[in-house]
């Protein structure tokens, strides 16, 4: 218990140290998040205090380099973002295919939450209603990125250009959430609000008072609807199957035993899996699971199905000096993109791809499951592409 006070009041120090510094909102979002978890922990190390001293320095080390690539991250960034026509064209990309997929989700979605056992469903896949179709890979794939339109959907307040689509970013945004109501999963909704939070925080400034009171009922509405959702699911999962006689504790447990997980597996390396399996699929012939619920799974997921943040993955796969030297090469590419980002914005979607490992990763690698990598990676390159492009666009008409 007394690692996690201890990390919990430094987390707090750095958060009340940067409080008033607009530009560090990206870290200190991802500070705050991570102090939930740290405070969630100490509830449950009253229990089981498994929290250990050097797995959870070597944490908390490692997170240095995923945290503060995202400091100074200026807001005056977004007035001088030049050249936006290639993004207009893949956010329009995106909206015919995610709008789509979004109301096929919800088909799926709603019969398995209206039809079958959840407080089972996710040990037993044949309750799930879902249908693997032709459009299925494509609708997941895009699905996986699902943080590019919401950022759309809040850039359009600025550009007005962009006006016209709102709407269908909105709708996109929420395929990815969709998607995960069609297994009883939770972390859809989880990760849509915590996209939503940090994009509106950070384009507040620019947003006029009517569009910030609309964003705010975008989000009370939303909010309260995924809450109920999400109860529903955590009753059935936990209080109708007899696991928990109250919803108190899984739901601090959903937040505050990835800690106490982390020590637990600090020392198991399996040396399975990849950091891209997705990739590795392709270039070595290797079938994806053909199952329903394997196609959007990991990979390596059999393997101590528990919550223990990104980085209890990546020992697992790369080890501890590859987990360094990962993180070190992150640290150094979220630098170089941080500091292009006043004049690119796609610079500026690169690292917000690259801020999504942390951020989805106070649960677990998130892009290691369903071929999110490959999205990932095609996206990253995409985002490369169009910036050369706007660049040599720049110099012919100088």
């Amino acid at each position: 218990m007394g690692i996690a006070v201890i990390f919990s009041f430094f987390f707090l120090i750095l958060i009340l140290k940067n409080k008033n510094k607009k530009e560090n909102i990206f870290s200190k979002y991802l500070l705050f998040i991570y102090l939930i978890s740290f405070i969630c922990s100490i509830y449950l190390s009253y229990s089981e205090d498994n929290i250990k001293w050097v797995p959870s320095l070597f944490l908390l080390c490692n997170l240095f380099f995923y945290i503060n690539p995202f400091k100074n991250i200026k807001q005056s960034d977004v007035s001088t973002w030049q050249d936006t026509r290639y993004i207009k064209f893949v956010g329009t990309i995106f909206n015919v295919i995610l709008v789509p997929a979004f109301f096929y989700f919800t088909y799926y979605g709603l019969q398995t939450l209206l039809n079958a056992d959840l407080s089972i469903v996710r040990q037993d896949t044949d309750y799930v209603a879902f249908k693997v179709t032709f459009f299925t890979p494509v609708f997941t794939n895009f699905a996986t990125l699902f943080f590019f339109p919401l950022f759309m959907y809040f850039y359009s307040y600025v550009n007005k250009s962009l006006k016209r689509q709102r709407k269908y970013y909105l709708i996109s945004s929420l395929s990815y959430t969709a998607l995960t109501l069609c297994f009883a999963g939770r972390d859809g909704i989880v990760y849509w609000i915590l996209n939503f939070l940090v994009c509106y925080l950070f384009f507040k400034d620019y947003i006029d008072n009517k569009s910030r009171r609309i964003l705010k009922r975008c989000f009370i509405v939303f909010a309260a609807l995924f809450g109920s959702i999400f109860i529903s699911i955590s009753f059935a999962r936990f209080i109708i199957s007899g696991y928990s006689e109250n919803l108190i504790e899984p739901l601090i447990s959903y937040m505050g035993q990835q800690l106490g997980n982390f020590s637990d597996a600090f020392n198991f390396r399996l040396s399975k899996g990849t950091l891209i399996p997705g990739l590795r699929y392709k270039l070595f012939g290797l079938e994806i699971p053909d199952t329903k619920y394997e196609i959007l799974s990991s990979p390596y997921s059999e393997e101590f199905n528990v919550f223990g943040y990104f980085l209890k993955s990546f020992i697992w796969i790369c080890g501890y000096i590859g987990t360094i030297l990962l993180g070190l090469l992150f640290y150094i590419v979220s630098k170089k993109m941080k500091i292009n980002t006043n004049k690119s914005i796609y610079s500026f979607l690169i690292l917000l791809a690259l801020y999504q490992i942390p951020l989805q990763g106070v649960f677990y690698y998130r892009l290691g499951v369903g071929g999110g990598d490959l999205s990932y990676l095609v996206f990253v390159i995409m985002c490369l592409f169009m910036k050369k492009l706007s660049i040599q666009k720049k110099i012919i008409n100088m």
